[in-house]
């Protein structure tokens, strides 16, 4: 047993107006109808040469008012082989109403609401690859420095540790006699009789907060940005 897709329906209000606007956007005409006797519906066909899928628009005249479409969770998709042309065209025509460049696609709204998606055959336009290609270079050097923050952050939390300073012979000294005039506990080197006094807590303090406020921020507003669908 084999199905095959064969048609969309939409409720209009106006069914001139909607024939009208799918001819000027898409190039679809009508390929056949169907009249109630009495005049209380009519139902027309549009398609064009590039498929044999049928759009069916549905006029009712005891409907009044605007149909209620919900959160317009759905939509009809059109693929076009020239995708810039296309948007060139529907931004023209004032009916594109969402758009999403990473993926390559938007969307227009027809005289009663609906949602008609536009996506190129098979590839990303070439500003929605431009899009792409800047966005995740973005993403990498900041992956890469997120990186370098999380590792800097692991030395510095080690340097300043006290087990640290043991290991490397190094003592921390908070005395104000050994202290630097401000008053910072320093480092203090000892090997082969040289002496050498270094400020590095402060710094690796300062470098361990700098490093985590990056870190956060990277994940409050970069790691979203890796959704693909975003």
């Amino acid at each position: 047993m084999k199905f095959k897709m064969f048609h969309e329906n939409y409720n209009v209000q106006d069914l001139q107006k909607s024939m009208d606007f799918y001819q000027e956007a898409f190039g679809l005409t009508e390929v056949r109808r169907k009249e109630a006797k009495d005049g209380s519906y009519i139902i027309v066909y549009l398609s064009n040469e590039e498929s044999d899928f049928c759009l069916e628009l549905t006029w009712l005249k005891e409907k009044e008012g605007p149909y209620d479409l919900g959160e317009c969770e759905f939509h009809l998709a059109f693929q076009t082989d020239d995708y810039e042309a296309a948007h060139a065209k529907h931004e023209a025509m004032g009916c594109i109403c969402y758009e999403n460049p990473a993926m390559g696609i938007y969307f227009v709204s027809d005289p009663d609401g609906y949602w008609l998606e536009v996506v190129g055959y098979g590839q990303k336009s070439a500003a929605a690859l431009r899009n792409t290609t800047a966005r995740y270079g973005i993403i990498s050097i900041c992956k890469i420095l997120y990186l370098v923050c999380l590792l800097l952050n692991a030395a510095a939390l080690f340097c300043i540790s006290k087990p640290s300073a043991a290991l490397f012979s190094l003592k921390l000294l908070s005395s104000p006699a050994v202290g630097n005039a401000h008053g910072f506990p320093v480092f203090h080197h000892s090997a082969a009789g040289n002496h050498n006094t270094f400020l590095l807590q402060p710094f690796f303090q300062l470098l361990i907060r700098v490093g985590s406020v990056f870190i956060l921020f990277f994940h409050q507003f970069f790691q979203p940005l890796l959704n693909p669908y975003r």
